[in-house]
C-alpha cells in the first residue's frame, strides 16, 4: 500500500458492502472472512493503485475509503471496482455468497489535509461523503456535485437528483448525480428507505420549486428559537400531498441518517370515522404503534407512548435527528389526536414530522403549513 496520502483538492471514494450482514452471519465465519473478504481487500488494493490513489487505513470490514489527486481517477476506479466486485463470490457446499456494493465519490471544495498518522478516516469531508453513500443502491455510483463539476466531461450519461439535503453541507439543497456506467439506472438515491407500502406505478412529476421550500421549512426556527418540529402539506384530496411528502422525505433522507418511519393513516370507514374523538385517538395510537415497530408486550399506553419513544429513538445506534411521515391527518384530526402529537414532539425533541391532510395539524407555534 502506498503511504503519503496526498493534500489539496482531493477526491474520496467510499464504498460498502449490500447485504453484508446477512452473508456474515449465513456463511461460515473463517471462510467469510479469509476467502470472501480477504478477495474484496486484493481487489480493492489493486483497482485503487492502479487508478493512482491510495487506501486509507486498514479495511474494516466490507468498507473501504480511497484518495486520488484527479477526480477522474476515482470514477474510473469506481467503475472498475463496480465491474469486477460481482464476480467474487464463496461457494460452500451448494450455497454461494456474493456481495455488491455501493459507492460514493466526493471531491472535497477547499483544501485538505490528512491526520498525523497520514490518513483522512475522521476528516470531516469524509463524514459528509460518508452520509451520501448510504443512499446508494446495491451495484450504483453516486457522485457529489463537487464530484461532478471537478470531473468536467464524463465519458458515461449522469442523471441528476436534485434538491438533495446532506446533513452539514451547509445544509443547502444540493445536486447528486448517478453515474450509468454500465447504461442502467437503478434506484432513486434513498429509496431503499421507502415503506413497503408505498408503490408507485406512475412516473413522478418533479416540482422542484416547491420540494426546495417545504425542506426550507425545516430549516426555519419557531418564536422560542427552536427548529420548527411539524410541517405539513395540506389541500383538497387528489393533489398528490402523499407523494410530494415521499419525495420530500427522500430529499432530506440524508439529514436524518436514514431515520425515517411512515404512519400510513386513511384505512377507516366514513361510517367509523364520524363515530367520535376516541375511536380516531385509539386509530392514531395503533398506528403509530406500527409505524416504530412496537409490538412487545406488555405495550405503552397511550399515555406512556411519548416517554416510551423518546427512550426508544435515544437507543438507536446511530442517533440523531429522525422524521415521521404522518399521512392522511384528517384520518384523525380532533382535539384529542392533536394533543398525542404534541405529547410525542415535546418528549422527543429529536423528532420531525412531515404531515400531509386535507386540513392543518393546528399545533399553534409549532407547525408551518404548505397549502398543495
Amino acid at each position: 500500500m502506498k503511504t503519503g496520502h496526498p493534500s489539496g483538492i482531493v477526491t474520496f471514494l467510499l464504498y460498502d458492502g449490500v447485504g453484508s450482514s446477512k452473508a456474515a452471519l449465513e456463511a461460515p465465519y473463517e471462510p467469510y472472512r479469509d476467502q470472501f473478504l480477504q478477495q474484496l481487500y486484493d481487489l480493492t488494493e489493486k483497482l485503487v493503485e492502479k487508478h493512482k490513489g491510495w487506501t486509507s487505513g486498514k479495511p474494516h470490514g466490507d468498507d473501504c475509503l480511497a484518495v486520488f489527486e484527479n477526480p477522474n481517477d476515482a470514477i474510473k476506479c469506481a467503475i472498475a471496482l463496480q465491474l469486477q466486485v460481482v464476480e467474487i463470490e464463496l461457494t460452500i457446499g451448494e450455497k454461494t455468497w456474493r456481495m455488491p456494493i455501493r459507492i460514493a465519490v466526493h471531491t472535497v471544495e477547499q483544501h485538505a489535509t490528512p491526520d498525523d498518522d497520514g490518513q483522512y478516516q475522521n476528516h470531516p469531508e469524509v463524514i459528509r461523503a460518508a452520509r451520501v453513500l448510504p443512499l446508494a443502491c446495491a451495484g450504483q455510483i453516486l457522485l457529489t456535485e463537487s464530484a461532478k463539476i471537478a470531473a468536467g466531461a464524463l465519458e458515461h450519461e449522469c442523471v441528476e437528483h436534485r434538491n438533495r439535503r446532506i446533513r452539514n453541507f451547509d445544509d443547502r439543497p444540493r445536486s447528486l448525480f448517478e453515474l450509468l456506467y454500465d447504461g442502467v439506472t437503478r434506484e432513486e438515491p434513498g429509496s431503499r428507505f421507502l415503506p413497503e407500502w408505498f408503490n408507485e406505478t406512475n412516473r413522478y412529476i418533479s416540482r422542484p420549486t416547491m420540494e426546495n421550500s417545504i425542506g426550507d421549512l425545516f430549516g426555519e426556527k419557531t418564536s422560542n428559537g427552536q427548529l420548527v418540529r411539524l410541517v405539513t402539506l395540506h389541500g383538497f384530496g387528489g393533489m398528490g400531498k402523499t407523494r410530494l411528502a415521499v419525495q420530500c422525505a427522500l430529499n432530506c433522507i440524508a439529514l436524518f441518517g436514514g431515520r425515517l418511519y411512515y404512519a400510513r393513516l386513511g384505512d377507516l370507514t366514513s361510517e367509523k370515522l364520524l363515530s367520535g374523538e376516541d375511536l380516531r385517538l385509539d386509530y392514531l395510537y395503533a398506528q403509530l404503534l406500527t409505524a416504530f415497530g412496537i409490538t412487545h408486550t406488555p405495550l405503552p399506553t397511550p399515555e406512556e407512548l411519548p416517554a416510551y419513544l423518546k427512550q426508544m429513538l435515544a437507543s438507536l445506534n446511530n442517533p440523531g435527528d429522525t422524521l415521521l411521515l404522518l399521512d392522511n391527518w384528517e384520518t384523525v384530526s380532533g382535539e384529542a389526536s392533536r394533543r398525542m402529537i404534541g405529547k410525542v414532539l415535546l418528549a422527543c425533541t429529536e423528532l420531525r414530522i412531515l404531515a400531509t391532510g386535507r386540513v392543518p395539524v393546528g399545533l399553534a407555534g409549532t407547525e408551518r403549513k404548505q397549502a398543495i
